[in-house]
């Protein structure tokens, strides 16, 4: 089937977006959600995401006003936003049509970039422009928005604190007009409806292929409990926490291990989003006996399998048994449930292994490290650091540090006693940035 976008606009702006209709016919099904009012957007915003892969709202007061007064739109979305380009096109014509036009009683209520402004107005020459931050722009989100704002344009106008007023709302515009306020409506050019358009394109199909991904997960006794009696009390407590997470899982015995198969989207909600996982914190709770687990993602079942066995694997090797989770991108992420959980290539850039490998030390080690420089902004380690989130003896993390230090990546900066008692621990910052080829990489 084709990829559905509904277009959420005001139906006075309708006209402007459908310029650009006849080329966004050629990538999916497009269908029109106009609102006049308030209500109306609450009623078109439910009937859209109920029949679309994708909404495209006219500006960003319809997707604000969802927000604030719906919730979070777990559909993929996109703004029709006011580019620079159409802010000087706007400014250029102005200065066409009335050269003298004195930009200062200008007044946008559209939020700019400062960058825009500095690029063509002097300091202290420029037109207002209203932050999305400023009550202002909030107020024009609740439900008397329009009257409220209309009223707050007959004050500036009759005080004559401006000349002309710039709007990005549509309906806004023709109260306006009734009220022969001189302005004009700010409109997105075709070019920038259409730069909009095929970005919420390719969200949603990056979001149609990340759905249609497969996961597993083994769950598999340690030899000494393997018997035919803890696999049917692991049977009987994972039929019942299928029930209690009320999700669509398969589950399917295999000697002494268990294989469930699932979609992606209950592997994220179970896991957290890949941070956790409440299936295992369960089974830690009920189950007499331990066991390992590890999930594994990818595009068909057998690869899934695959990655699951690899992060079964590294649970194995983990003295706590935590959960482990292996990506369709081969990122080992893990270990769940832990403070010391990273994700890290198991496939390091050639770049990083040709580093390791001048340095002595394992790919995946150094792999790790630069994972929590990126996740955790960590740049400062002691020997103890490595140890634990490396999971290596206290012997391979001094060999590590010592490595990196004689190769100028590693310096120390100052020394720690964390117990008050005994040998003093040596603080190293490690700093890969002089080395731009390897860090551009990353």
């Amino acid at each position: 089937m084709p990829i559905s976008i509904g277009i959420i606009t005001a139906r006075q702006s309708m006209d402007n977006i459908r310029q650009t209709e006849q080329s966004m016919k050629q990538h999916c099904k497009i269908s029109y959600f106009p609102y006049d009012t308030l209500d109306e957007l609450r009623h078109q915003y439910t009937k859209a995401a109920a029949k679309s892969d994708g909404l495209l709202f006219s500006g960003p007061f319809p997707h604000d006003y969802i927000c604030e007064n719906i919730g979070r739109i777990t559909l993929p979305c996109r703004c029709i936003d006011l580019m620079d380009r159409d802010y000087y096109l706007v400014i250029a014509r102005l200065l066409v049509r009335n050269p003298k036009l004195d930009f200062t009683r200008v007044y946008f209520d559209a939020v700019v970039e400062p960058s825009i402004i500095g690029n063509v107005f002097p300091p202290g020459l420029s037109p207002y422009f209203m932050p999305r931050t400023t009550p202002e722009y909030r107020m024009i989100l609740r439900s008397s928005a329009y009257q409220r704002s209309l009223n707050q344009y007959r004050s500036m106008w009759a005080e004559r604190k401006y000349d002309l007023f710039l709007t990005r709302f549509t309906n806004l515009a023709l109260f306006l007009e009734k009220e022969q306020i001189p302005h004009i409506l700010l409109k997105p050019s075709p070019e920038t409806i259409l730069d909009h358009f095929h970005a919420l394109l390719c969200q949603i199909r990056e979001s149609l292929l990340q759905n249609s991904q497969t996961a597993c997960c083994i769950i598999e006794l340690p030899r000494p409990f393997q018997n035919q009696k803890n696999m049917e009390i692991l049977e009987k407590i994972l039929a019942d926490l299928k029930i209690i997470f009320n999700q669509n899982i398969l589950i399917r015995r295999h000697h002494f291990h268990l294989e469930i198969t699932a979609s992606i989207m209950v592997v994220r909600e179970l896991t957290s989003g890949y941070t956790s996982c409440h299936l295992s914190e369960e089974l830690e709770k009920r189950l007499p006996f331990p066991f390992f687990a590890g999930w594994g993602i990818s595009f068909d079942v057998v690869d899934a399998y695959k990655n699951a066995a690899t992060a079964l694997s590294a649970c194995k090797k983990d003295q706590n048994h935590y959960t482990f989770l292996v990506t369709e991108s081969q990122e080992m992420v893990g270990p769940l449930n832990s403070n010391r959980s990273i994700s890290y290539s198991l496939k390091p850039h050639a770049q990083t292994s040709s580093l390791a490998k001048s340095l002595g030390i394992s790919p995946i080690n150094l792999e790790k490290i630069i994972s929590l420089q990126k996740e955790r902004s960590m740049y400062e380690f002691t020997s103890s650091d490595l140890v634990y989130f490396l999971e290596i003896t206290p012997r391979s993390a001094s060999r590590i540090l010592s490595k990196l230090s004689s190769a100028d990546l590693a310096h120390p900066v100052r020394t720690i006693n964390l117990n008050g008692t005994g040998r003093p621990l040596t603080v190293y910052e490690i700093d890969f940035s002089n080395i731009k080829e390897f860090w551009g990489s990353h």
